[in-house]
């Protein structure tokens, strides 16, 4: 017996996070793919709540795919969510898929949170997978299903793209990535495809957050806290690449507060501080809200203000590296500029 059964699919609802990265859109697609093969006449209704990345938009129009941003009222004998560590990423979508009766999987790489156990019937999660596509692959071998190239295509860029290119990947990773090669994908292409010149409005934003950070020292470790409004992720991650080995990028949106987090391999090797469980999850319960993610990278969304939020996550970390922050350079100095909460 394959982990999916004896699956049988008409009508599918395929739905992952909101703002879809490219781990995300991809495995949804990968997962439409095994439908198919399963039932060629089956109907797939891809879904992402408040759309995708930019990235993903990019990735999108080469694979001539696309996502609603909400579900269709009609029945599902079959949904799957994936990439979806918190029930709260599904957004206003949440209830609908509640209500579906089809059978329910979850398809994850990140720790199956209580959230998510609640919802689904079957939840195929390995957090040791560099991705949830490199899952919805497995899926497809354990189905017994052939995978051409187009469909290894999609998968190495789900891959690649949540592994920093390969730079965090684990052995069994690289295996795949193997098989994918030998399945006629062409590595450089999918490197060239996800290294696309960014959005001006992102380089901005990524510009705007290095300048409004705050930088401080705990015990050896450089840390890097922006507020910003838009591109979370990536200016946390502009704030790493920068030097930083910890990094946090905090804004409100639309009346929530969302922050992303992002570490060098180097500081969760040392310090085994998990970006996801130790940092961002505890942010969140602290603060009522939701959060999770990887050993290097994580999110967070909460209520309240951004300088509790900001507060929060400076306590996280001084009681995770048992050490207090010392000041670099602080936001407070600079008059015209409201960044962060200084750290006294």
């Amino acid at each position: 017996m394959t982990v999916l059964g004896k699956l049988k699919p008409r009508r599918v609802l395929i739905i992952t996070h909101r703002n879809a990265d490219v781990d995300g859109v991809a495995s949804a697609i990968v997962i439409k793919r095994l439908m198919l093969k399963l039932n060629r006449r089956a109907k797939i209704d891809l879904v992402a709540p408040q759309g995708v990345s930019s990235q993903s938009k990019k990735v999108l129009a080469i694979l001539g795919e696309s996502f609603q941003e909400t579900i269709p009222q009609m029945p599902h004998d079959v949904v799957f969510i994936t990439d979806t560590g918190h029930s709260n990423l599904l957004e206003d979508e949440l209830a609908s898929v509640r209500r579906k009766k089809g059978k329910k999987f979850l398809v994850d790489h990140h720790p199956l949170d209580p959230s998510m156990k609640k919802i689904v019937d079957r939840a195929i999660v390995d957090e040791s997978s560099s991705s949830a596509s490199e899952m919805a692959y497995r899926l497809f071998l354990d189905s017994k299903m052939k995978v051409d190239r187009e469909t290894a295509f999609v998968v190495a860029l789900g891959i690649m793209a949540d592994s920093q290119f390969l730079s965090i990947a684990r052995s069994g990773t690289l295996l795949c990535m193997s098989e994918l090669i030998k399945l006629g994908v062409d590595v450089e292409e999918i490197r060239t495809i996800l290294r696309m010149r960014r959005e001006p409005s992102e380089q901005i934003a990524r510009i705007k957050g290095a300048r409004k950070a705050g930088f401080y020292k705990c015990d050896q470790w450089i840390v890097g806290i922006a507020r910003v409004g838009s591109y979370h992720a990536s200016v946390a991650r502009a704030l790493v690449d920068l030097g930083c080995d910890l990094a946090a990028a905090l804004g409100d949106v639309d009346g929530e507060i969302r922050g992303s987090v992002r570490a060098s391999q180097s500081f969760y090797s040392s310090t085994k501080l998990h970006v996801g469980n130790s940092i961002c999850k505890a942010v969140a319960d602290e603060l009522h809200g939701s959060g999770g993610g990887h050993p290097t990278a994580g999110s967070f969304n909460t209520s309240g203000s951004v300088e509790e939020a900001t507060k929060k996550f400076i306590q996280v970390v001084e009681d995770g590296l048992r050490s207090s922050m010392k000041v670099i350079v602080n936001p407070a100095d600079r008059p015209d500029e409201t960044a962060v909460v200084p750290v006294k």
